[in-house]
């Protein structure tokens, strides 16, 4: 299979405020126990489809129809059978199937699930919180790494990285680790690659591709190399790598 599948009635029983971009979480309801569809899957076929749901949130309830694509970007140990999937009603192929609108950080799951509302109050506090925390070390250095290899890939651009480690914390408190963030952003500049990362925003949309790129191209080895050892003087470090690159902010 290739393209695009739907997980089947996600508008019906997962509901986010549009306004509030990708959802930090999805709903998986307790009348699935009851459910014959879902009681014939084994255990690790529900936690397939528990994953492909997450990744569905991303994308108003659309996944890849490609079981391989599947199991790189779901983390997944086995590859899923999605024909079985299918015939038992939690996806749909086919032309009625187009890509869902891309979030921006919370989204829409599943077939058997009554409907949900909005993130909780104490979930929204809690981000809120989180945004108020000083950026962390690894988010500094990564932002000022880009700078650098912004600087390098287009010469003419002037980065505006004063909010780069605020989102590179929040790709992080999504679930990515920063071993994988920071070997996701050195594969997307490498020369041989297609790939345009000008910003953490963009990291975070094609981040689930080049992780897919990264498995097939046997790439995923960490980054060492040339590491910059930032702590407490990790914003003087940004700045240094900003003055250098003649890319100052006022």
């Amino acid at each position: 299979m290739s393209g695009k599948a739907k997980c089947r009635n996600w508008e019906r029983w997962q509901t986010y405020r549009r306004d509030r971009g990708r959802p930090p979480w999805i709903k998986v309801h307790r009348i699935l126990q009851n459910n014959v569809d879902w009681i014939r899957l084994t255990d690790s076929e529900r936690g397939q489809l528990v994953a492909m749901w997450i990744l569905a949130a991303d994308n108003d309830g659309t996944i890849p129809a490609d079981a391989d694509e599947l199991r790189i970007v779901c983390r997944m140990s086995e590859t899923p059978n999605l024909k079985l999937f299918k015939d038992a009603g939690f996806l749909e192929f086919g032309a009625n199937v187009t890509p869902g609108r891309r979030h921006r950080d919370a989204a829409v799951a599943p077939t058997c699930q009554p409907c949900g509302n909005q993130r909780s109050e104490s979930e929204a506090e809690a981000e809120a919180e989180a945004e108020k925390k000083p950026a962390s070390d690894d988010a500094v250095r990564l932002s000022a790494l880009l700078v650098e290899l912004v600087h390098k890939a287009a010469p003419g651009t002037k980065p505006e990285p004063a909010k780069w480690p605020a989102l590179f914390d929040r790709l992080n408190r999504s679930g990515r680790d920063w071993v994988t963030i920071e070997a996701a952003l050195l594969f997307a500049h490498r020369e041989d690659n297609g790939f345009v990362v000008l910003s953490p925003e963009s990291l975070r949309r094609k981040f689930n591709d080049l992780l897919v790129h990264m498995e097939r191209a046997k790439k995923t080895a960490p980054y060492t190399g040339g590491r910059q050892d930032v702590t407490a003087g990790n914003i003087a470090a940004m700045n240094e790598v900003l003055r250098r690159n003649g890319l100052e902010q006022s």
